[in-house]
């Protein structure tokens, strides 16, 4: 039998891997991504900070045995807010055009965890599955 937390699981995973992965880079190599992207350090490095600070959140809950729907909700919700934030920034901060790229474009993959966290969530709730039990 299929278990219908599998996706759900999955998507949070590679979301903390390409999260904590996003962070490291923005925080390793700040002074270089600032200047392609038109910005001061400040702002890369908080960026940085808060990827790896949310990856660990991402990971706990993939591994969770208990995971209730309400906690896999806030995570797309804070998904959702980096992915509003992203093109706020995108659409009103005076960024290179490699930087409105690159917004739009982690914005994008954002979203697309968002969807698939999602149709993860609507997989348990269709089996009748309010928890989401082993990985």
């Amino acid at each position: 039998m299929e278990n219908r937390a599998t996706l759900l699981r999955r998507t949070l995973f590679a979301n903390g891997v390409v999260t904590l992965l996003f962070g490291a880079l923005l925080l390793v190599d700040h002074a270089r991504i600032a200047a392609l992207v038109g910005v001061a350090e400040g702002p890369v490095v908080v960026a940085g900070a808060i990827c790896v600070a949310f990856a660990p959140v991402l990971f706990l809950a993939a591994r969770k045995r208990e995971l209730s729907t309400q906690a896999a909700a806030l995570l797309v919700a804070v998904d959702g807010a980096w992915v509003a934030g992203s093109f706020v920034v995108a659409a009103a901060a005076p960024l290179t055009g490699f930087g409105r790229a690159l917004l739009v474009a982690q914005a994008g993959l954002v979203g697309v965890f968002m969807v698939l966290e999602t149709a993860g969530i609507r997989r348990r709730q269709a089996s009748g599955v309010e928890r989401a039990v082993d990985f």
